[in-house]
């Protein structure tokens, strides 16, 4: 796993020889007496008198001792960041509510569905239509090494084997493709996008077998044994989705579209459940952190044996360090992430106004209509100018397919039926504009209250919402 590979490579990050020396300086003093006994002459032993056991005492074990310490300091500060992104992204997912299609408006959303494309794509190894590939092929490598070393005086030699699987060839392959609910449908670009996919063909063979060649290089490595592992994962035409990223508007027409934006922390394609991902991102999380402990853990272990407790102040700066970005990190997560979440439920109010506005411009074009279809008959101007002042909770559209039934001579104009349709489709969208407000503004007010984000709040003098709007 890409985060585990983080992990090895922070603590790799650590001076091996620095590590090496304050190691060595742990060892106890008897073995330290006979080391000097066999390669020093006895006046250096006495030199020795006197020295605080494990103490940096000159040169070279301050300078082992303070990039040991630099070390440390730089890479449990780098788990610590990494550990409150993680946390970062699972909060954004968690406090942000999944979108019907057809309610998708400008910003950060959510939507579930079908992936659905007219040009899909062949997968490369496992032949199946899809939208998105990509595929490995490894070949498995063994070889014997002979090691030279000094055992009482004398050269011997022995030998040990190493082996494993070495990346022989690759490619990927993804097409902009729709995602289809209930609802609708919206132009996903995925290009950019951390990806989240199905296993669909994983086989090892050897040479005797036609995929050998077929689909792998027709050249070896060295010390090949002659096995290739092939796999390949995808996201398979209509399989069901979770996307999360930035919504904006399509440049060809009126109409949102999901890509990659800069600014956005996530944009996500995934096969798998949201609360899958949300338990993704929490064990990074953990694991980031728990790695930070290690790390800390494991410069202690070195350091106590060495060192007179008295320098004590030293020695806690890596732990010092960590524990207070990692508070510090969580709290400047913490904010931004309740104010952007503040921000999101005014954007949603702010959507559900412009779709209150939009039908209340309808309404003035279907009078307009209809009086120029029934010529001012008053039964129709009393309907409409009740629709004028019809509550927001009611439904329009069922009061205008009542004047529809009651003037038949208006089911032949054709600007009367348009404008019907579209009062329908903004009718449906208040419906979903009003729902994501509620839901959003609901996750909202839970979080200011759940400990410990309500210290944060109560910090920064953040109200709740109010659950319904005009």
């Amino acid at each position: 796993m890409k985060f585990l590979k983080v992990i090895a490579l922070a603590f790799l990050m650590l001076p091996p020889w620095a590590v090496g020396q304050v190691a060595a300086d742990s060892t106890p003093d008897s073995t330290t007496a006979v080391s000097s006994s066999q390669s020093s002459p006895p006046q250096d032993q006495s030199t020795a008198v006197g020295v605080p056991l494990g103490q940096p005492t000159a040169g070279h074990d301050m300078t082992a001792f303070w990039c040991l310490t630099g070390g440390v300091v730089t890479v449990s500060l780098l788990l610590a960041l990494l550990s409150i992104r993680a946390i970062k992204r699972r909060r954004i997912l968690t406090d942000n509510p999944t979108s019907k299609i057809k309610g998708v408006f400008i910003g950060f959303v959510e939507v579930k569905g079908r992936a659905v494309c007219d040009h899909p794509l062949r997968s490369y190894l496992a032949g199946i239509e899809c939208v998105q590939y990509g595929w490995t092929v490894e070949e498995h490598w063994e070889k014997t090494i002979v090691e030279e070393y000094q055992e009482n005086g004398k050269t011997k030699y022995r030998t040990r084997k190493e082996s494993g699987w070495k990346t022989v060839d690759s490619g990927s392959r993804m097409v902009d493709f729709l995602v289809q609910d209930d609802t609708g449908f919206i132009l996903v670009r995925p290009t950019g996008a951390e990806l989240k996919t199905d296993v669909v063909f994983s086989r090892s063979c050897g040479k005797s077998d036609p995929l050998y060649y077929g689909k792998g290089p027709s050249r070896t490595i060295e010390n090949s044994t002659g096995r290739r592992r092939f796999s390949e994962s995808a996201i398979p035409l209509h399989a069901e989705l979770y996307v999360a990223g930035q919504a904006r508007e399509r440049e060809d027409m009126v109409a949102p579209v999901l890509a990659k934006d800069p600014d956005a922390l996530i944009f996500l394609i995934s096969t798998k459940s949201k609360e899958s991902v949300q338990v993704s991102f929490a064990l990074q999380g953990w694991l980031f952190a728990l790695a930070g402990c290690g790390c800390l853990c494991l410069y202690w272990h070195l350091i106590l044996g060495k060192t007179a407790m008295d320098q004590w102040p030293y020695y806690s700066i890596p732990s010092g360090a960590f524990l207070g970005v990692w508070c510090i990190g969580w709290l400047w997560m913490a904010f931004n992430n309740l104010n952007s979440l503040r921000q999101r439920v005014r954007q949603s109010a702010s959507n559900l106004d412009v779709q209150l506005k939009r039908r209340a411009d309808l309404i003035p074009n279907l009078a307009r209509v209809v009086r120029e279809s029934r010529g001012h008959e008053s039964g129709v101007l009393e309907a409409l100018t009740r629709l004028r002042d019809l509550p927001v909770t009611d439904t329009l559209s069922d009061r205008v397919l009542s004047i529809v039934e009651r003037y038949p001579a208006l089911r032949a104009n054709s600007n009367f039926l348009s404008l019907q349709k579209e009062l329908s489709s903004t009718e449906s969208r208040i419906a979903l504009a009003r729902a994501h407000y509620a839901e959003i503004a609901t996750f909202f007010n839970v979080r200011i209250q759940t400990v410990p984000d309500t210290l944060v709040a109560s910090l920064f003098r953040m109200e709740p919402f109010l659950l319904s709007v005009a």
